[in-house]
Formats: C-alpha cells, structure tokens, sequence
C-alpha cells in the first residue's frame, strides 16, 4: 500500500508555487508569470522544472543579468508573490503589472522608446502612487524623487506649508525616519520638527557619561518639561537612573525613568 505523498502546499521552487495535490505524483502549481502549470512533484524537488515555461521564453534576448531585467523581475515580485518582501505595498494593495509587461520582450520594447539608461542610475517609477505598472504611468527618476512619491513618505502640513517627510527633514536637518518615528510615538509635529537630534559628537561612547552636561527632560510626545544643569542633578531630583539619563541622551535607549532626555545643544 502507497503511503501519503509528501506535502509540498504553499512551497515555492523558483518561480512555482505549489497549489494543491492533483494525483499521481503531480501539482497544480502557479507561476510567477500569471500562468497555472501542472509539474510532477519529483520534477520541482530536483529543481528540473523551474517555471511554466516562460522562463526557458526569457532567455532568448540573452539579458538575464543587466540591471533593466532585474528591474523588470522586481517589478512583478512584489505585484504577484505574495511571499515577495514589499508585496503588501504593491500586489497587496491591488498593484497590478499590465498585460503588455508580464513578457520581459513587451516591457524592454518600451524602455527603449524612453530616456533609460544604466549609467544614471534611474528607477522605475509610477506617476499616480495607487495606479498599475503600465506605459501610461510610468516614467524613470532618480532614487531621490522616487523616495518622494513613495506612499510611506506622507505629507505634512506645518505653518501653512504642505511638504513630505524628505523635504522636512532637509529643511530642518533631521533625518526622515527619525520624524516620522517621532511622529508615530505620538510627537506634535512642531516637537517632531523642532527638537534636535544630538550630534554624533555628543551621544557618548560607550557607557561613558558626562555627569555635568546641561540636559533637558521631555515627557513621551516630546514636550519639554524642565533643563537641568547636570545629568547628575537630574537623576537625583527625578529619582531615575544615571546611566539610563546618559544613555538615553546618548540615543543608546528610548527613555529612562519615563521620560526621553536630550543633551542640551545650546550650551555645552
């Protein structure tokens, strides 16, 4: 008597994803390319059959390792793996790759009625941040515009102005993750904005604390609540610890003793 075969459900072998069990041996499997594929279970073990074909129909054009086919081969990942790292951001979100561009031969055809080119650098990018991977709406930037038209880099209003997280960070010279951290810990965005980031010069090395820095104690959303003289003063009269005021200070850990603390950078 045969035993049970093995379950190979939900596996991915290069571009194939094991659907179900069908019998004899073989599973109905999904590409990468769209396409459904019927494969026996030896064949996708031993890696003898890594596609529905459309892999083998690739090759053809002899670019399988320039930078606009790992571009391309990118693109389709994250709209139709759902194993694929950024899938929830594009295939998740109904991110889809027009029918033109499922074949590499469709969508180099456009490329090069475009102004791509491999010294440049430029990315692939999409005008309207909700629509599909199509000729209409895509276009080639720099990585730097690209971050721009990002959907997780969300415009802010402050003082009338409306500007995404990059611009506010160049603006205030604070790096774009630290703000949208802030503002995510429940920061207003004039705090988030406006206190400064310790220079690296000041964050301390190691577990070495300068006990007579002026610091200055904000509660979790960042409002200021009082400068101290000294770390030491500061620790005494708030009963939190010295090292943890120092390290906090020093951006080794978020908080201490309930507050966030900050070498004060107006006077040294």
């Amino acid at each position: 008597m045969k035993g049970k075969p093995i379950s190979i459900t939900g596996q991915r072998f290069t571009r194939l994803v094991a659907l179900k069990h069908i019998g004899l041996g073989k599973w109905k499997c999904q590409c990468d390319c769209g396409n459904t594929h019927i494969v026996k279970a030896s064949h996708l073990l031993t890696g003898s059959v890594k596609s529905c074909g459309c892999l083998r129909k690739e090759k053809w054009h002899g670019m399988n390792n320039t930078r606009i086919y790992h571009i391309w081969e990118n693109m389709k990942q994250r709209t139709m793996n759902p194993s694929a790292n950024e899938y929830e951001h594009y295939g998740g979100r109904g991110i889809k790759v027009c029918d033109e561009w499922i074949d590499f031969k469709g969508f180099y055809s456009w490329v090069k009625t475009t102004n791509y080119n491999d010294e440049e650098k430029l990315t692939l990018d999409r005008i309207d941040n909700d629509g599909d991977y199509c000729p209409n709406n895509c276009r080639w930037v720099t990585r730097k515009k690209q971050n721009r038209n990002s959907s997780m880099n969300v415009n802010i209003t402050y003082k009338g102005n409306t500007r995404c997280l990059t611009e506010w960070g160049e603006i205030y010279n604070i790096h774009p993750k630290t703000l949208s951290s802030r503002i995510k810990n429940g920061w207003s965005i004039e705090n988030a904005f406006t206190i400064p980031v310790a220079s690296k010069s000041n964050r301390g090395i190691g577990n070495h604390v300068t006990t007579n820095r002026i610091v200055n104690q904000y509660d979790l959303l960042g409002n200021f609540i009082k400068k101290w003289n000294s770390i030491k003063e500061a620790s005494i009269a708030t009963n939190t610890s010295l090292s943890g005021i120092g390290r906090c200070c020093s951006y080794q850990i978020k908080t201490s003793g309930g507050f966030v603390w900050r070498y004060d950078e107006n006077r040294k």
